[in-house]
């Protein structure tokens, strides 16, 4: 089994690598994230106890380019993240601090070695 997921890891991981980049292209792209024990939110109900933003979430992600040229792709970003929080009881009152992300974003993508197998990209993005 081991073998086996290994080698999906690799095949899923090389095949973009050997993709040619070309103007008029399209690219999309998903992915799918974990986060643990987030930073701390500075909220405090009581003297003991302060709420984090989450402590475990799960992020989905979708992106898309099109690309000008085989060096610049422009494109959109849009996120959802869904994190869990604790339960609290202040004053017989009780609080929930579950945090919902949802991220979208304008962005680009300068490659700068796009016929290489290896590539190196920077992306920008301006959003909410």
């Amino acid at each position: 089994m081991k073998k086996i997921c290994l080698s999906c890891l690799i095949l899923f991981c090389a095949i973009p690598a050997f993709a040619q980049l070309t103007q008029g292209q399209y690219m999309i792209g998903g992915r799918l994230g974990l986060g643990f024990q987030l930073e701390n939110s500075g909220i405090s109900y009581s003297n003991y106890d302060r709420l984090d933003w989450g402590t475990l979430g799960v992020e989905y992600g979708l992106s898309y380019y099109y690309l000008l040229s085989e060096y610049i792709g422009v494109g959109a970003d849009v996120s959802y993240s869904n994190f869990e929080g604790g339960k609290f009881f202040v004053d017989s009152e009780k609080l929930d601090d579950t945090t919902h992300l949802f991220n979208t974003m304008l962005s680009a993508r300068f490659t700068a070695n796009p016929e290489d197998s290896f590539r190196l990209y920077m992306p920008i993005g301006l959003g909410m």
